[in-house]
């Protein structure tokens, strides 16, 4: 329950403030990876284990953000791109296998060239889209009643707005 809370309270941040807090898009990344990396790699681990993993690995990526920017906001569109194309694939009915890595691979490859031709854009978009994704991916198990169906509806009403509120921010710079 902890790790859905801070997920959904980290795509809020990432989704409404994504563009300013470069550092922190990049941190939420690499605390997602390594979280869900540890779940993989040692099914059964503790929550605390993973969550502590999770920290240390955001907190790595922030500190490589200093230097490598480009590079890993590169893999953040890459990840987060690929990560939204596998939740529509999964909306979609695609369960997973051949279809699913597809999918990410694919949308990751998208984001890539998102993040090269348009760069402050890029930022809005996948800040706010990474960040409702987050929102949908924690949403069912924190709220036990929320079916994936409103979760996803959520998602795109967070997407939107953090958008929305992003661009006027960007404009009004």
């Amino acid at each position: 329950m902890l790790f859905q809370v801070v997920l959904i309270a980290t795509g809020l941040v990432l989704a409404f403030a994504g563009r300013r807090l470069i550092w922190l898009l990049i941190a939420a990344l690499g605390f997602v990876l390594g979280y869900s990396l540890v779940g993989l790699l040692l099914p059964g681990v503790d929550e605390l284990v993973q969550l502590a993993v999770g920290l240390l690995a955001g907190l790595v990526f922030a500190l490589l953000t200093t230097r490598f920017t480009r590079l890993l906001l590169n893999l953040a569109g890459f990840i987060l791109a690929g990560g939204l194309a596998l939740t529509l694939a999964n909306a979609l009915g695609v369960a997973s296998g051949l279809p699913s890595l597809l999918a990410f691979v694919i949308g990751g490859l998208v984001g890539i060239g998102f993040v090269s031709i348009a760069f402050e854009l890029s930022l809005i978009v996948l800040s706010a889209l990474g960040g409702a994704a987050l929102v949908v991916q924690a949403l069912p198990s924190l709220v036990g009643g929320v079916n994936q169906q409103l979760a996803y509806f959520a998602g795109i009403v967070v997407a939107v707005l953090g958008f929305l509120v992003q661009w006027q921010a960007w404009r009004k710079h």
